[in-house]
């Protein structure tokens, strides 16, 4: 971690930087050599489906009751959009809600959602690209 920039969000204690495609490919050459219990990944698998699940229903529940509320808020603009703007591409420039709408605007498939946290001023010609 950077502890010099202390309004950093990552979301880990430990994140990876540099060359990450090489990283990964070495990570999953090891892995594949190294013997594997299956039963402990099945296990590790279910109880992982079941946090997600979890976590799934605290965020419908959460929308839910800001769509009773009456007021705009987070859970209910990333539902509204994600409702009728399905395929589109989110480029989130925000600070204060930044981590709840990485956690409300989930998405299917990859790369719809990409965080940029240099601010408005220095990012207002990303719009003219």
């Amino acid at each position: 971690m950077k502890e010099t920039l202390v309004y950093q969000v990552t979301g880990a204690e430990q994140y990876l930087e540099s060359d990450s495609a090489l990283t990964l490919r070495l990570l999953v050459d090891a892995v594949r050599g190294q013997k594997r219990d299956t039963a402990v990944i099945e296990g590790r698998r279910a109880r992982w489906k079941q946090e997600h699940e979890k976590h799934q229903q605290r965020l419908d529940a959460a929308e839910k009751a800001a769509a009773a509320a009456g007021s705009i808020t987070v859970p209910v603009v990333a539902q509204f959009l994600r409702k009728v703007a399905p395929n589109a591409i989110y480029v989130d420039e925000t600070i204060v809600h930044a981590r709840l709408i990485r956690e409300h605007f989930f998405a299917e498939g990859p790369s719809i959602f990409f965080v940029h946290r240099t601010g408005w001023g220095k990012r207002l010609d990303m719009h003219s690209a």
